[in-house]
């Protein structure tokens, strides 16, 4: 699962420099089988053909069918973290477009 998402990320890095809402995308695993689901937006049509994706409809979450495990945003714009007041991290996504040096970084390099 891990090297699948990883290779998700490297890809979309590469071919991928659109920066907006359909630049999130959600992973979440079918209770029943235990496969996992990555799931991209409307707008997202030139990646899903180079990935090889199937059209499906939107997702139904639910506690026996089919959970969120996470929302992952675009790897060259990670969201912006905040620690509120009480402790908790807020996370915002930017949908600006990263600096030219953080597209030319490989993807797992440290900023």
């Amino acid at each position: 699962m891990f090297q699948e998402l990883r290779e998700l990320r490297m890809l979309r890095l590469e071919h991928d420099r659109g920066f907006g809402t359909a630049s999130l995308f959600v992973v979440a695993l079918e209770m029943a089988s235990g496969e996992l689901y990555v799931y991209l937006p409307p707008g997202n049509e030139d990646f899903t053909k180079l990935y090889g994706a199937q059209p499906c409809d939107t997702p139904v979450f639910g506690p026996d069918t089919l959970r969120l495990m996470s929302e992952e945003a675009h790897p060259a714009q990670p969201p912006q973290r905040v620690m509120a007041a009480h402790g908790k991290i807020i996370e915002h996504q930017r949908f600006d477009a990263p600096c030219a040096e953080s597209l030319k970084r490989e993807p797992d390099s440290e900023p």
